[in-house]
């Protein structure tokens, strides 16, 4: 007991000479692409609820399976993310350095504020306020309509692409690129925090970039994606994670004309996202999401989609536009 008295107080001990002073957790809170924006007063109060902790070589936050308590960021010195598939091979996921974050935020909660737009005999409309904290977070349109199997009906044909099972895994791909010496550290950290997010999908692209010489390709992709495991009959469940889904790669195809690399040049941001749900389908078996962006400038691109069943059925339609931030860019004043 008295040993362990010992090492608690000389764990205090560093925890005191190595805690920031609130000025340099407000600036580096400031840096944070997701906080940036927020008015100093937010970051203030933010700043009085950072937890600071001293982790020494060896410790850890949490384990593979585990849960941390929450979002984690880099305050000073270095960490590393390694996974027990990487570990059998000897290697390491690359350091996350100061300003780096990972982790959630699901502590406080969200409240739907939902309004009626119209109730008719076939179709139905619904606008729906999200608000956090009393500050509204997201906005939703959404229209039903009851089932008319009548009229005409056409689609776009499916295009080609490789099989499912010919094409490497996100997990195959990203893993082998983070431990590659030849790619940009920060690309390779980018990487690094989209694993760390165990994705629950399974993911597969058609014609993967190079990471090492990456180089001028077309705006276009093709991504196989499905559910992991087994999911209900339920509909509802089935487009939700086809919601989920279509906001994993879709702005990225808007660097590929640029040679631009996540992380490196460009990090996409959302600014809206629209799906349209044509047929049934099931999530958990493969859908070939084709994608295409038409336009980038003023730093907002948009992009377009098809979600295909391996039968070749059109089911769902998406778009979305998103800001190209350059986080290499001089910051400017968040106000028009």
């Amino acid at each position: 007991m008295a040993q362990d008295k010992l090492e608690e107080e000389r764990r205090s001990s560093e925890l005191g000479d190595q805690l920031t002073s609130q000025e340099e957790v407000l600036e580096l809170l400031g840096s944070n692409p997701l906080l940036e924006q927020l008015p100093r007063s937010s970051l203030m109060l933010i700043a009085k609820k950072v937890k600071q902790i001293v982790f020494g070589p060896g410790d850890y936050i949490a384990r593979e399976g585990e849960q941390g308590e929450g979002l984690y960021i880099i305050m000073s010195g270095e960490a590393e993310v390694s996974f027990s598939t990487n570990a059998a091979l000897g290697q390491a996921l690359p350091i996350l350095k100061k300003g780096d974050f990972f982790g959630y935020v699901v502590t406080v909660p969200v409240y739907y504020q939902i309004e009626r737009v119209r109730d008719g005999y076939t179709f139905a409309a619904r606008h729906v306020i999200a608000r956090q904290k009393g500050q509204q977070i997201f906005i939703l349109n959404a229209s039903f309509q009851k089932p008319n199997e009548d009229g005409p009906e056409h689609q776009l044909p499916m295009p080609l692409a490789p099989n499912p099972d010919q094409v490497l895994s996100f997990e195959a791909d990203f893993d082998k690129s983070v431990v590659d010496p030849r790619i940009h550290p920060n690309h390779r950290r980018a990487l690094a925090i989209r694993l760390v997010q165990q994705l629950p999908l399974d993911v597969r692209l058609c014609n993967p970039r190079n990471r090492v010489h990456p180089k001028r390709m077309e705006p276009r992709e093709k991504v196989w994606v499905r559910a992991r495991g087994k999911l209900s009959d339920d509909q509802g469940l089935h487009r939700c994670v086809a919601a989920y889904a279509s906001d994993f790669y879709f702005l990225l195809v808007g660097l590929r004309p640029h040679a631009l690399l996540l992380g490196v040049h460009a990090i996409p941001l959302s600014l809206d996202h629209s799906l349209w749900f044509h047929k049934s389908f099931r999530a958990d078996e493969w859908l070939l999401f084709t994608i295409e962006s038409p336009r980038l400038s003023n730093a907002r691109g948009l992009v377009f989609g098809h979600f295909y069943t391996q039968s070749g059925e059109l089911v769902i339609s998406a778009a979305q536009e998103g800001l190209f931030w350059n986080p290499n860019a001089q910051k400017k004043s968040a106000k028009l």
